[in-house]
């Protein structure tokens, strides 16, 4: 397993029995921060606090404390915690690293008290035993070489994050998308040969993604023609662990419409807001504005999408798709935003599959899959007879609501494009 990605942070108030723990992840792969806590007091960790996967944390930081006064400690590990934690920190293993591993369910009641209010819990709490590596005699130091003591460390954590194939996969992951990052790297510095050579490799890399707007957006257009790079060493990757791998495909290939909605929605729509000029934004159109638009009253215009009975959103959420051609951003020439017309319409178990499978509304409308928005399960679906432009004034009155993920974009322009180059054909 490729672990060496995984932020790992340690807390213990001995230094004795941190460095070991320490040596012991390095083994595994893993590199850890150790990080000593005097009085219940965290140093200042800086961008550490970023997508930490693993936490090992010491249930006595205040030593000495009486079994049945335990909550002063399990308080303690919560402060700890709450300081180091992102709110969007994503998920995490806790190991408690304690000499009395007895005390686990104790302190999973505890954080998952919603008396305490403690948001950022982990996805499972697991209990190291100190004394099980080497750790923790009678005169509190392990009468193990460090060496042993770093060995079973490594096996035991490698052996407790194995028993979760779907956690131990992603953070296999991340190590295989860091070592993707590398090899880019690594290539654009083989391919010019020295710095001067590399700084003008990424500036005509970044004009020819973006042309005359790599001045205007110069991440932008750097990124973006580096990415096919780094998708490339993704793809070709080969040497995944498929023991971990193979387990996930054990698992329901066939889930329920909410999960397929909910997995959907994270894959196809950006749900920061954007700007309504962006491209791919959906932003929400008023009604009345609508109307004067197209002179269509609301149920006309509802038909646009759907001949069979639809379920539109209450109330009815016609948006817009800025669908410009991407070629336009990169030579500055685009005057006019272009827009679809589109509208949110909301599907069940029962009529979903029947909206997936047959399209009753013509040609002209696409239809996007399932997805899960506002806490319901929706489809998007545009008319490519509706394509439209508005005034710098008319796109201050529209809402962004989420943008179109550039796989889903380009499924909807392809759809603009085929049907308004479609061959007609009359005959008797």
């Amino acid at each position: 397993m490729n672990f060496s990605i995984a932020r790992v942070v340690a807390f213990d108030d001995q230094e004795e029995h941190l460095l070991p723990l320490a040596a012991g992840l390095l083994m595994a792969g893993m590199q850890c921060t150790p990080v000593r806590v005097v009085d219940g007091a965290v140093p200042f960790l800086g961008r550490v606090k970023v997508g930490i996967r693993l936490v090992f944390l010491d249930l006595e930081l205040f030593p000495g404390s009486i079994v049945s006064d335990q909550k002063i400690n399990f308080s303690t590990c919560v402060s700890v915690l709450d300081s180091i934690l992102e709110e969007k920190n994503g998920p995490y293993f806790l190991v408690l690293w304690t000499t009395k591993p007895s005390l686990l369910d104790d302190f999973k009641a505890f954080i998952n008290d919603k008396e305490i209010g403690f948001s950022k819990v982990p996805i499972e709490t697991l209990a190291l035993s100190k004394a099980s590596v080497g750790i923790g005699g009678a005169d509190n130091v392990g009468s193990a070489s460090p060496e042993k003591i770093a060995g079973n460390i490594s096996q035991q954590v490698t052996t407790m994050i194995k028993e979760y194939p779907a956690f131990a996969a992603l953070l296999d992951w991340e190590g295989k998308v860091s070592e993707a990052a590398t090899k880019t790297v690594n290539g654009l510095a083989e391919t010019s040969g020295s710095p001067p050579n590399l700084a003008q490799l990424l500036a005509n890399l970044g004009k020819a993604y973006a042309g005359k707007q790599s001045s205007s957006a110069p991440f932008r257009s750097i990124n973006g023609a580096m990415i096919p790079l780094l998708l490339d060493a993704m793809e070709n990757q080969t040497d995944g662990n498929e023991d971990i791998w193979g387990n996930i495909l054990e698992g329901d290939v066939n889930p329920a419409w909410d999960v397929v909605a909910k997995l959907n929605a994270s894959l196809l729509l950006d749900s920061k807001k954007s700007r309504v000029d962006c491209r791919g934004c959906a932003s929400l159109l008023d009604i009345n504005w609508l109307f004067k638009k197209f002179a269509m009253p609301l149920q006309e215009l509802e038909k646009l999408f759907s001949k069979e009975p639809s379920a539109p959103c209450s109330p009815p959420k016609f948006f817009a798709v800025e669908i410009s051609p991407a070629c336009d951003f990169a030579q500055d020439k685009r005057r006019v935003h272009r827009f679809i017309l589109g509208i949110e319409i909301l599907v069940d178990n029962e009529n979903i599959a029947k909206r997936t499978k047959k399209k009753s509304s013509g040609d002209a409308v696409w239809f996007s899959p399932v997805l899960h928005i506002d806490g319901q399960n929706s489809m998007l679906a545009c008319n490519c007879l509706y394509l439209f432009s508005m005034t710098p004034e008319e796109i201050e009155n529209a809402t962004p609501l989420y943008r179109l993920r550039d796989n889903l974009l380009d499924q909807l322009i392809h759809k603009v494009a085929s049907h308004s180059t479609r061959v007609g054909l009359v005959s008797l």
